[in-house]
């Protein structure tokens, strides 16, 4: 995540000085501190020029999540990343925050793989809706206090990292305490409710969430009632 936000950096800069061979400046500078993902550093700047967002915010955001919760230092291979950046022809949505959101999730759990990338391309029409739907959570996010952003930002991150699972058929990672949840919506409702926040965009969806909830605690309820009716199921 540091090497992209350097590339990111370093390309702005670039562009700012009118440089006609930005890629070729950023690479000289970054790999100065040669840095282990060196082979990686065409698709690392291909992430960073079309997937940031204005000004490089969801790089920011995604960047701020994965400090918060610590990165791993995962080794990324230049073909899964290939798979990761690889443009949907023809469509105006390229789905930045879901391609991001999925580069973090491997800074920090490393349980991204090649064949999880390539179901990018064929689960497209999801890609862009959880992409979509990060955006609208983040947007919420960003008309509530900024000095509650940095605890919002940890809850988006956790949320993606949920929606990316739930997307490319990944399990959700061990010891991340997110729960299986129906829908994408449903995954975006939780965080909403986590934060206090109100999305209008989700307000459609939040009867068959609050339905899936009840009967999670239905479920809930009626276990702890066999439990304590026979104490033997705890074994």
């Amino acid at each position: 995540m540091q090497i992209l936000k350097r590339i990111y950096r370093e390309t702005q800069l670039a562009i700012s000085a009118q440089a006609t061979n930005v890629f070729q400046i950023v690479k000289a500078k970054v790999l100065r501190s040669k840095p282990k993902c060196k082979d990686c550093i065409p698709q690392l700047f291909n992430l960073a020029s079309k997937h940031c967002g204005n000004n490089g915010e969801i790089l920011h955001s995604f960047a701020a999540f994965v400090c918060a919760v610590g990165a791993c230092s995962p080794e990324i291979k230049p073909d899964m990343l290939s798979l990761l950046i690889d443009d949907f022809k023809g469509k105006a949505n390229q789905a930045p925050e879901f391609r991001l959101a999925a580069f973090s999730m491997h800074c920090i759990y490393k349980n991204l793989t090649s064949d999880a990338c390539k179901r990018l391309r064929s689960n497209a029409a999801e890609v862009m809706i959880a992409s979509d739907l990060m955006h609208k959570v983040r947007a919420t996010i960003n008309q509530a206090p900024s000095d509650e952003h940095a605890s919002h930002n940890v809850v988006h991150g956790r949320m993606s990292v949920h929606m990316v699972c739930n997307v490319l058929g990944l399990p959700l990672p061990e010891g991340s305490g997110l729960k299986e949840r129906k829908n994408l919506e449903s995954i975006a409702l939780d965080a909403c409710a986590s934060m206090g926040l109100t999305c209008q965009d989700l307000e459609s969806y939040e009867k068959a969430w609050q339905d899936e909830l009840a009967e999670e605690n239905k479920d809930a309820t009626q276990e702890a009632t066999a439990t304590t009716e026979n104490p033997h199921l705890k074994c």
